[in-house]
């Protein structure tokens, strides 16, 4: 294909970016504001994880709005001084790299809470959340006074989330980015097998239906988490490596728009795999929301009722699905 046909699929494929983009970012706020409002309307739910998903949501937020602004540089590709396109991006750049951690944080919490259930009931809902803050901040400051250090501020250049860290400490910024990605899918994968593990002995020894359906809830909800994941971040990581080789720029401005529908489609997720794969949450959404009539009746998944015994044996899995 020559540079004009490159050129007109640019042109067709910006306008539904554009719509899309919008679209998805209208859904995306959405739904992170129910997070946030159910959250601080609903006290059972404001646990570690919930507070978690807090700081995602907010995080999320922040990555979406800055998302919009790069969407619209994307459009237009100016080109300007290295030093004014840092200042216009390095908050959202600073809430792409706090979110990955966090991310990286609920898969930790979540392996410590299959692992160590008893010492992680133990651990207080203040100290957790203070330590993440501190944890995810101090990261993503960290991150941002790098890229700000290697930025020439003599040098004009295509403005973009993607192009505004210099080629030297973009290479170590994004093998840092495939390293917590790894060990996000790798942490997620170790979960999943654990509970398959445990699936499989306890049903074995045991025929209780409540307990099997809790560890199957739990397992289809870690698969949901990788495979979302995996098909937004971590391949909008891979497209934005990739568009670097590229010589042509009507190219590379379609990777990079690839890239950043990719990565909004990751920001927007929270709300919506919280709505299907919890029944909890979903109790609350709809309790919340029962006036909005789009949010239509979802089959609880994994809701039997247990008692007696199978109660107590369910409930080591059940507060991980919460």
């Amino acid at each position: 294909m020559g540079h004009d046909e490159a050129g007109i699929l640019v042109m067709v494929f910006t306008v539904i970016f554009c719509l899309a983009q919008i679209i998805l970012a209208l859904c995306g706020i959405f739904g992170h504001s129910v997070i946030l409002f159910a959250t601080y309307k609903t006290k059972e739910i404001q646990t570690k994880y919930g507070l978690l998903l807090v700081q995602l949501s907010v995080a999320h937020i922040i990555c979406i709005l800055g998302q919009l602004v790069n969407t619209a540089f994307l459009v237009v590709m100016p080109v300007i001084g290295q030093m004014l396109c840092f200042r216009i991006f390095f908050v959202f750049m600073a809430s792409m790299f706090w979110q990955s951690i966090i991310v990286l944080i609920i898969s930790i919490d979540l392996l410590c809470a299959i692992v160590i259930p008893l010492l992680y009931r133990k651990w207080t809902v203040k100290l957790c959340v203070t330590m993440n803050i501190v944890v995810c901040c101090s990261l993503a400051i960290v991150d941002t006074a790098i890229a700000y250090g290697a930025i020439n501020a003599k040098e004009k250049s295509e403005c973009n989330i993607y192009s505004i860290r210099a080629h030297k400490v973009s290479i170590y910024a994004e093998v840092f980015s495939y390293c917590v990605a790894a060990l996000q899918v790798l942490t997620y994968l170790t979960c999943y097998t654990i509970m398959y593990i445990r699936a499989k002995m306890f049903t074995r020894k045991n025929k209780n239906a409540c307990f099997r359906n809790q560890h199957r809830k739990t397992m289809r909800t870690i698969s949901v988490m990788v495979v979302i994941y995996v098909c937004t971040w971590v391949l909008s990581i891979v497209i934005t490596r990739f568009a670097d080789f590229v010589s042509s720029s009507a190219w590379r401005r379609l990777l990079w728009m690839i890239a950043s529908l990719l990565q909004m489609l990751c920001f927007i997720q929270t709300f919506y795999v919280c709505y299907q794969r919890s029944s909890e949450y979903r109790n609350i959404f709809r309790r919340l929301h029962k006036s909005i009539k789009w949010l239509q009746k979802v089959k609880d998944i994994g809701s039997t009722v247990c008692h007696g015994t199978e109660a107590s044996q369910a409930k080591r899995v059940f507060f991980i699905t919460k």
